[in-house]
């Protein structure tokens, strides 16, 4: 089954994760070091980046690097888990609202359906999302299409897709609805127009609800299940999962502000930028690579990969 996890005051919505039942592969947050840097080139607009989302099998990447707008860049992930020196990985694509369509803010991807789903987060008469594919070139009206839903001036940018791409579940951006999650049907996403009808809406207790992540709870990797919650100023909290995967077990690893800071940056007191934000996170299913963005207060906006070298001692604490 499906499980949608969220948390009041959290930026970026919760993730489940598993660790591989074999003993070389460990948790990225084992003993964590950096892997990779990708330095982001050519960004359209101010350069604030929410959420990033990636495919059920570990192939595809995508992220918005504004807050409203920005450029959307696609990277394959075993290309960025390959890499080694800086830039290695050049994106499959990239491209910006101006050039295409909508106000792009997080966004969704499906390996099932071969498309990406951006976010908006500006409602709207008829919010405008944009339907782009897994492959380049993006290309207005021809690859890339204005997709809407239905209701059509619902925004809507945390999202992301079932395991079957069958549904999508989303925020609402909307003022006097940002307590609710909705579940989408998926109309279609290869043409200009209707993409998604509303199944069911949640009304929770929360003041509002961010990024919205759904992970298939047991059916992906080994082991230990996990649940992250990533606050908004990049501190980082991870509790193991009880079997049913609905509920909270002890904490099996936390991360400070400083901590974070160290490990992306080298210092524990340097300035990010950007109002001094983490604020996006993705691993792979096994856990053993995570992906982050942020962005130095000098310099480009930074992709990197974080990982626990094979054969390394570590503990958890």
């Amino acid at each position: 089954m499906k499980q949608t996890m969220l948390c009041k005051g959290i930026v970026l919505a919760l993730c489940t994760g598993f660790v591989q039942g074999l003993a070389y592969a460990k948790p990225w947050w084992s003993n964590p070091a950096l892997k990779y840097d990708e330095q982001l080139v050519n960004i359209y607009g101010a350069v604030d980046p929410h959420y990033m989302n990636k495919d059920e099998s570990d192939q595809y990447l995508a992220f918005a690097t504004g807050s409203g707008g920005g450029t959307v860049y696609l990277y394959s992930i075993p290309a960025l888990i390959a890499a080694t020196a800086t830039n290695d990985a050049a994106p499959i694509a990239s491209g910006t609202p101006a050039a295409l369509y909508g106000n792009w803010k997080g966004g969704a991807i499906s390996d099932d359906l071969r498309r990406i789903v951006t976010g908006n987060g500006v409602p709207l008469a008829v919010t405008i999302n944009a339907g782009l594919p897994l492959t380049a070139p993006w290309t207005k009206d021809t690859t890339v299409f204005a997709i809407t839903n239905n209701p059509s001036a619902w925004g809507m940018d945390g999202i992301d897709f079932s395991h079957t791409s069958e549904f999508l579940f989303s925020d609402v951006y909307n003022s006097g609805y940002r307590n609710r999650i909705v579940k989408w049907d998926v109309v279609n996403l290869n043409e200009a127009g209707l993409a998604f009808t509303t199944n069911t809406v949640f009304t929770t207790s929360l003041s509002r609800i961010r990024n919205v992540s759904d992970a298939y709870i047991g059916g992906i990797g080994l082991g230990q299940m996990h649940l992250y919650i990533q606050c908004n100023d990049g501190a980082l909290y991870i509790y193991d999962l009880n079997a049913d995967g609905k509920s909270v077990g002890a904490l099996a690893r936390q991360f400070t502000v400083a901590e974070m800071k160290t490990l992306l940056v080298g210092s524990p007191t340097i300035n990010l930028g950007s109002s001094d934000r983490i604020r996006c996170l993705e691993f792979t299913n096994d856990e053993r690579y995570a992906f982050l963005i942020h962005t130095p207060n000098t310099g480009n906006a930074l992709l990197q990969v974080v990982w626990t070298k094979p054969g390394t001692i570590f503990s958890v604490r």
